[in-house]
């Protein structure tokens, strides 16, 4: 395969919940894949969201493939991979048996190599993208995404706490990069939920955009807006970009989407470039400050 065809593999994760992970891997999927790319998307939460909204929780109840069946098998993509509802995405099916999987894998040495041998194939480079969604747990399934993974992606919502599960994400991030997976890199993050209307979103925009500026890190330029299209495409089991391609959400994610593709490269070599989790410690508790005194 060509450097123009790398395969890149992106996690996006939080250790705080809603704030539109799996919303921004369907659409950044769809998106890739209306460029043209292939894309392989990866459900590692127990609820299965992204799976239903791909089109296959059904296919997965019937065939029995799923990525806790891989796991549990050792088996490579190619065994449980199941076609989505979108051209040029597939889906490894995340379902409830992946909490059993975090039951019987916690504490085993084998942990954080969850993905070993599903990733360890030759037909995961027929896939231009990968994104993993995660769920925001500590846990086997998180520390596998990110020990078998190129990049990281943390969205973000428009307020106070995120700058705690910003911090906490990084850090663990750091620790994964230090001691498993020398080449793990920080691709940024993405504000979603983002109300431009709403002066607290506004002021915390501003706040993540000057944190990221004094920890070494991107803010991705392209807001993801609040939208009603979300619950609405999520009912259809579509992504945005089938369900209303013309929404402002849609054509926000196809943005992102073309932020993003430049910066995937594959499996990054040499220096990596990290963030400075002192420097984003010290942000966030300042920026907490700064928002106890505003109320």
């Amino acid at each position: 395969m060509s450097d123009n065809h790398k395969t890149s593999i992106c996690t996006l994760a939080n250790l705080k919940g809603g704030t539109s992970k799996t919303t921004t891997t369907v659409n950044l999927a769809a998106a890739f894949a209306h460029t043209g790319k292939r894309v392989l998307v990866v459900d590692m939460d127990p609820q299965g969201s992204a799976t239903e909204i791909l089109g296959g929780r059904d296919a997965a109840k019937q065939t029995g493939k799923s990525l806790a069946y891989a796991i549990r098998n050792e088996l490579p993509l190619e065994a449980v991979a199941l076609s989505s509802n979108t051209n040029n995405v597939d889906l490894l099916a995340g379902t409830s048996d992946l909490q059993q999987i975090v039951k019987e894998k916690t504490g085993s040495f084998t942990n954080d190599k969850l993905l070993k041998f599903v990733f360890e194939t030759k037909a995961l480079h027929q896939y231009q993208v990968i994104l993993v969604d995660t769920h925001p747990s500590r846990d086997c399934l998180l520390a596998s995404a990110l020990n078998m993974t190129h990049y990281y992606l943390i969205p973000v919502f428009p307020e106070p706490s995120s700058s705690r599960g910003l911090l906490e994400m990084v850090e663990l991030a750091e620790e994964v990069r230090k001691y498993s997976n020398s080449s793990l890199t920080i691709l940024g993050c993405v504000i979603t939920k983002f109300d431009k209307r709403n002066a607290t979103h506004r002021n915390y925009e501003k706040i993540i955009r000057e944190i990221a500026a004094s920890a070494n890190f991107h803010v991705f330029e392209n807001n993801i807006p609040i939208s009603n299209h979300v619950q609405a495409a999520e009912s259809a089991c579509l992504p945005l970009l089938d369900y209303q391609p013309n929404s402002t959400i849609a054509t926000s994610y196809s943005m992102l989407a073309g932020e993003i593709l430049p910066a995937l490269k594959g499996r990054r070599v040499g220096r990596i470039p990290t963030p400075n989790t002192k420097s984003l410690a010290q942000a966030a508790h300042a920026s907490a400050i700064e928002v106890i005194d505003e109320i």
